[in-house]
């Protein structure tokens, strides 16, 4: 008998992050080798198997839905652990993190994108919620990695968020799971996604109060994890906290898989209780806003990255409100993009703090022409984002506004296309700011800042990483323009999330 694709891929990252963690009692680099072998081998499968369930004769245990999510979790999940050595290694070199602790940080990476896959293959409502909040403790652990200022970082800037959408989660899948047994002519206790929301809209016709309180619930509990406003406090500061690969993890890996989750959750609902596709439409809205002009006011370049993802995060969830295949679609191609482009910005963000010592804008001394690859990378994701046309950025959020002109919601269109402007305007503020900046006087530099500046003089020539890094940063690029060209890729997940 033949494993499924989630056996699979759970089986070979569950088993790399135990052989990294002995391998790494004796050698650490034979416990790099290890994860990047795993990890590689993960990347292979998820994506050969998320085309051939898009495009050819279907994958067993792989729904068109999921496909694109695992497909974006084997890119970034090979991408950040590939970056992870080098990155890591000159924090080493400064003493701000034990080499000892290297093995521990791949294992927790393979465990966490093996969680991630989890929560996007299963359809066990028990599952779902089980793989979210494992993911999410592992995340935690991955923020906290260098252990500085520990307690109130973790217990209070991320785990008390945690807890909080954990506790939202478990009452608004508690009530949805109570509303399904509830449902006339139930054979046996609904196990799977599809079972539940069936047995739970049969209830809805009679008595719609119980699911309209899963479903809040469950927008709060999730959209916490999706880093949706207003419940997105603990991602600004995640991103700072963490190494820059975790940073691409959690926007390009987590809040993706977090989106999906609300979206196969909500999804068979928002069509039939009343007010549910308005009050995401207007969410959505509200994220889009409130992320975009965090962005505008904000000058540490990953905290700005952070907001960035509250915004396209209100883009899915705008599109989920719509609904249809055109609004599925803009809501796909948005989160697949974001994710794409988002862990490109954090990895290129972190090539850029480790040259220069400084995550503040503006950088100095015109960086475009000291890591011109890199600053091309990072140019090529900021219009991506940004919807820049005709970059995948530009085809998501037009399908989204498309699909709410067709509907006549012309509000969610001004939306739409406001905050559109404003990414652009923003963004090529912040590549101006990074990497165009003629900054020469350091007087006016905050003091962490001036040794950074001080170092960076008219004679330097090339400051790029080394040619791994760069090459994970130019493969993310090619990803964002192949994903530019061919938004249709996500055409048939689109028309099965609008037939849920």
């Amino acid at each position: 008998m033949l494993l499924s694709v989630s056996t699979v891929l759970i089986i070979v990252l569950v088993a790399g992050a135990l052989l990294t963690w002995v391998a790494g009692r004796f050698s650490r680099p034979t416990a790099e080798g290890v994860a990047l072998v795993a990890t590689g081998l993960m990347a292979v499968v998820a994506i050969g198997s998320a085309w051939t369930a898009l495009f050819g004769a279907g994958v067993p245990g792989l729904s068109p839905v999921a496909a694109p999510v695992v497909a974006v979790i084997g890119l970034v999940g090979l991408a950040a652990t590939v970056f992870t050595g080098p990155h890591l290694r000159v924090l080493i070199c400064e003493d701000r993190i034990e080499e000892c602790r290297l093995p521990a940080f791949y294992s927790v990476t393979l465990l966490f994108l093996a969680a991630a896959l989890a929560a996007t293959l299963t359809d066990s409502i028990l599952g779902l919620f089980v793989s979210l909040e494992i993911a999410a403790v592992l995340l935690a652990l991955l923020v906290g990695f260098y252990w500085e200022d520990w307690a109130f970082t973790v217990r209070y800037r991320f785990v008390v968020p945690l807890l909080l959408g954990l506790a939202f989660s478990l009452a608004g899948f508690w009530l949805l799971y109570s509303a399904a047994c509830r449902a006339p002519g139930l054979s046996g206790p609904p196990a799977s996604l599809s079972a539940v929301a069936e047995g739970a809209l049969a209830v809805a016709s009679t008595s719609p109060g119980l699911v309209v309180w899963a479903v809040a619930l469950l927008v709060v509990g999730l959209g916490t994890k999706a880093a949706l406003a207003p419940f997105h406090l603990w991602i600004p500061e995640a991103h700072v906290e963490a190494p820059a690969p975790v940073g691409a993890l959690i926007s390009g890996v987590s809040v993706p898989v977090g989106l999906l989750a609300l979206m196969r959750v909500i999804a068979p609902f928002r069509g039939l209780l009343a007010g549910v596709p308005e009050a995401l439409m207007v969410l959505g809205a509200l994220s889009m806003i409130l992320g975009v002009l965090l962005v505008a006011g904000e000058y540490d370049l990953r905290r700005l990255l952070a907001h960035s993802t509250v915004s396209e995060s209100g883009a899915v969830v705008m599109g989920l409100g719509i609904g249809g295949v055109v609004g599925m679609a803009g809501a796909l191609v948005v989160l697949v993009g974001h994710a794409v482009a988002k862990a490109l910005l954090c990895l290129a963000a972190g090539s850029v703090e480790q040259t220069t010592g400084s995550q503040r804008l503006p950088q100095p001394r015109n960086l475009r022409r000291l890591m011109p690859i890199t600053s091309g990378c990072f140019l090529a994701g900021a219009l991506a984002v940004s919807g820049w046309p005709p970059l995948v950025g530009f085809w998501g959020r037009f399908s989204v506004a498309l699909a709410a002109a067709q509907q006549e919601s012309w509000w969610a269109v001004g939306a739409v296309l406001l905050t559109a402007l404003l990414s652009v305007i923003v963004f090529a503020r912040v590549w101006t700011r990074a990497f165009a900046s003629q900054t020469e006087d350091l007087v006016d530099a905050p003091p962490e800042d001036r040794s950074a500046f001080a170092g960076l003089t008219n004679g330097a020539e090339r400051l790029e990483p080394p040619t791994v890094l760069l090459t994970v940063t130019v493969v993310l690029a090619l990803a964002c323009v192949a994903l530019s060209i061919c938004p249709w890729l996500m055409d048939p997940a689109a028309r099965a999330l609008a037939a849920f």
